[in-house]
């Protein structure tokens, strides 16, 4: 699993052999090496080195904070590829793109906060400050789960979303009315889904793979749902 790192310095090496090697430095105390993709294809795909071709240098990464995995060998600290190029706006993207809803991330911001010494709730997880200060996030397995702070109970919760889910949605039969189409409900950390499948004529090749809400956390939910969850009240479980 990768941290996060403020890029304080960066410069361009090379090799005994002459290949080049990205150099980075983090936190202002960790130099960090990769060596450069070497074959065509990759320099292709590898979006650092798309960034040192067009600029000759990867200073426009200082400053940002970056997600990667260290690992220490005999010839020093090496860096794996970067899976978030700058981890706190692309993180406060999902923020603002959430409509206040619950949504999980790859991105370890709650160990980065951890260690910036934000306060920790007595539960394990971490208010954020305003605007934000509606959601809590807390680590599950090395992802990091984000969500509302003031869920009601006519609301999808983490503690009402698997009475919700295998009661009205597990196991349920979705007719497409197409062949080539096949639905299936589905349970997440944060959300009940629909998973939906688009294949060539009579079962053949997928042509799409897609997931869409039915509820996430922190929507409302329908009256159906909230007698279902009144009627187990006094119910031992």
């Amino acid at each position: 699993m990768g941290e996060i790192y403020k890029v304080t310095n960066t410069k361009i090496t090379k090799s005994k052999n002459g290949y080049t090697i990205f150099n980075l430095e983090l936190n202002s105390k960790i130099w960090a090496s990769k060596l450069a993709p070497i074959r065509n294809r990759d320099k292709k795909y590898d979006k650092l080195y798309q960034l040192y071709e067009n600029e000759q240098s990867l200073n426009s990464l200082i400053g940002k904070f970056i997600t990667t995995s260290l690992e220490k060998d005999n010839y020093g600290v090496k860096f794996d590829y970067l899976s978030n190029y700058d981890s706190l706006k692309e993180f406060k993207d999902l923020l603002d793109k959430s409509e206040k809803k619950a949504f999980s991330t790859d991105i370890p911001i709650y160990n980065f906060l951890k260690a910036q010494n934000y306060p920790i709730n007595i539960d394990g997880s971490i208010t954020l400050k305003s605007p934000y200060d509606y959601f809590n996030i807390k680590d599950k397995n090395g992802t990091t789960i984000c969500y509302p702070n003031n869920l009601q109970s006519d609301e999808l919760t983490f503690e009402n979303i698997e009475k919700i889910y295998y009661h009205f949605y597990d196991k349920k039969f979705i007719d497409t009315g197409n062949p080539d189409r096949d639905c299936n409900y589905g349970l997440t950390t944060t959300a009940i889904i629909k998973n939906c499948k688009k294949y060539h004529k009579y079962k053949g090749k997928t042509l799409s793979n897609t997931n869409s809400d039915v509820l996430r956390i922190g929507d409302k939910l329908y009256p159906k749902h909230i007698e279902y969850l009144n009627s187990l009240k006094g119910i031992k479980e």
